[in-house]
């Protein structure tokens, strides 16, 4: 997808705030300092509305720095916050040693391992979670 055709998307997507159930939704994630479109974080709320399910992609130039982190940290509270679902996922090819680094430090817990395939190849992913906090 092109950078023009990824703006077009999130402008489409940006007509209508909310999260549906057992739908996807994507959030673009800009540079603070310039509003220019470094990622975005695609979201899927689960049918019962007590799971969301997240990925994430950041632009090459700017990984590294913390947006990622700070983004999900973000996410997570607006989830715990405004839809009150009581668990956030996310699943990540156990060769992404970044994006493992990054999901930890957004406080996220590595659980499951399972096997999948992605793009015809065998691979093994990580699913991690976090957990709404009662009390």
């Amino acid at each position: 997808m092109s950078e023009e055709e990824a703006l077009e998307y999130l402008r489409r997507e940006d007509s209508d705030a909310g999260l549906a159930p057992d739908s996807w939704r994507q959030i673009a994630i800009a540079a603070a300092d310039s509003d220019v479109l470094i990622g975005d974080i695609g979201i899927h709320l689960s049918a019962d509305m007590r799971t969301a399910e997240f990925g994430l992609s950041i632009h090459p130039q700017q990984q590294g720095q913390g947006v990622g982190t700070e983004a999900v940290l973000a996410l997570i509270w607006l989830l715990f916050q405004h839809v009150r679902v009581e668990q956030v996922i996310a699943i990540t090819d156990a060769r992404n040693v970044a994006c493992i680094r990054m999901l930890g430090k957004a406080g996220m817990r590595e659980g499951e391992r399972r096997i999948a395939e992605f793009k015809g190849e065998c691979c093994s992913e990580i699913v991690f979670t976090r957990s709404r906090v009662v009390g």
